[in-house]
């Protein structure tokens, strides 16, 4: 892990965010372009929503990529423009996902000024907590078990929680967007070009994986029946970054929550 000593007043945010930390929370709202959440020790800035992208086809660009490159303790995860592929932000090293002509997922490392999000849940996190996890969870349990841990931490999952893990992957299922989503329909995606999602699977898998646990946030932050928006990195050659489907954790595995 990157040593992070920059504070939340360090983050390049837009005005509206500086707005929230002089006024107090600003609540999250569905069929937003823009968000922000503010906690004790970060805020949550987010642009675009699940049910604008994968409901509604509006899949415009809302923010830039390279905004986040170097940025110390930043974390991200989010759709490019046009669900033209993935996204994710770890300690603003910024991985990004398409599906090729074949099929095949393809990762890469970096932005350049062209790369835009539709849709982004980003925070940055001066601090971490190390939370070692001592036994196998298996990836029917991992939600509850993270939105538990979570509690026991003292978050208040009314406002999203920004959270990473690290180690050995369990029953670990990605997918990768190119315009067709697995977890969603398509209602109202006249504009967008749909095509088949790249999906895959591990028993077991290195990786590190970082997302957002909240309550009452279906359809803008999560799926629909769900409470975590994550992504991972597989540590294999080469990388294969994607949206978490489903993950377990093996003892062993280390969980990271913003330190109080």
């Amino acid at each position: 892990m990157k040593n992070r000593t920059t504070t939340v007043s360090g983050v390049p945010v837009m005005k509206h965010v500086i707005n929230a930390i002089v006024m107090g929370l600003v609540p999250i709202i569905p069929a937003m372009t823009g968000c922000t959440a503010k906690s004790e020790r970060y805020v949550v800035d987010c642009w675009g929503s699940m049910q604008e992208a994968l409901r509604e086809g509006r899949t415009e660009g809302h923010v830039g990529l390279t905004r986040f490159d170097g940025a110390n303790g930043m974390i991200a995860v989010g759709a490019l423009e046009g669900l033209s592929g993935e996204v994710l932000v770890v300690d603003g090293d910024i991985w990004q996902s398409r599906v090729d002509e074949h099929g095949a997922a393809i990762t890469t490392q970096g932005a350049t000024s062209d790369d835009r999000a539709t849709m982004l849940t980003a925070a940055r996190i001066d601090r971490w907590r190390e939370i070692p996890i001592d036994k196998d969870v298996s990836a029917s349990s991992a939600e509850k078990f993270l939105v538990q841990a979570a509690r026991d931490a003292g978050f208040d999952l009314q406002h999203p929680v920004p959270f990473m893990v690290s180690g050995t992957m369990l029953n670990l299922e990605l997918h990768v967007v190119a315009g067709a989503c697995p977890m969603a329909t398509s209602h109202g995606r006249t504009d967008t070009k749909l095509r088949p999602p790249f999906q895959k699977s591990w028993v077991r898998s290195s990786a590190k994986l970082a997302g957002f646990l909240a309550e009452r946030h279906e359809g803008t932050l999560t799926h629909h029946g769900s409470r975590m928006h994550a992504h991972v990195l597989v540590d294999q050659t080469p990388p294969v970054m994607g949206h978490i489907d489903s993950v377990g954790f093996a003892a062993g595995s280390i969980l990271y929550f913003p330190n109080r």
